[in-house]
């Protein structure tokens, strides 16, 4: 389900609207109303936080968050979203999460989002 979110915020960091996009994800997929609660949270969170996020980010990264990868840069922030705002998802799940899923895109790049993030929730 966070990939669904990463996903969708990727959408609407090209042009998309939050709340059409999310719509239409909800009806394509029978979610639970807790899985659906946890999803409208974190892309609507991420979306309308994203200046704070990405200046969160620019903390502990050495290039502003807008110039890495796209899928990167996305899954980053909703984690940072997860960690800074949402008290009932552990930190090491949302770490855990966003490394699994770029680490598909190399082993370098997952290192980087599992430094990042373990820092973000170890000095937040």
């Amino acid at each position: 389900m966070r990939e669904t979110a990463v996903r969708l915020v990727g959408q609407v960091e090209e042009g998309a609207y939050a709340n059409l996009a999310l719509e239409g994800q909800l009806r394509r997929v029978a979610w639970s109303a807790a899985d659906r609660a946890l999803l409208t949270e974190l892309v609507n969170g991420t979306v309308r936080m994203k200046k704070h996020l990405d200046w969160v980010l620019s903390l502990f990264l050495n290039r502003p968050a807008s110039r890495l990868h796209p899928w990167v840069r996305d899954t980053l922030r909703v984690a940072a979203y997860q960690l800074l705002f949402l008290e009932r998802i552990p930190a090491y799940a949302a770490v855990d999460e966003a490394v699994a899923m770029t680490r598909r895109l190399g082993p370098r790049l997952a290192g980087l989002v599992n430094g990042v993030l373990r820092a973000l929730a170890r000095d937040r």
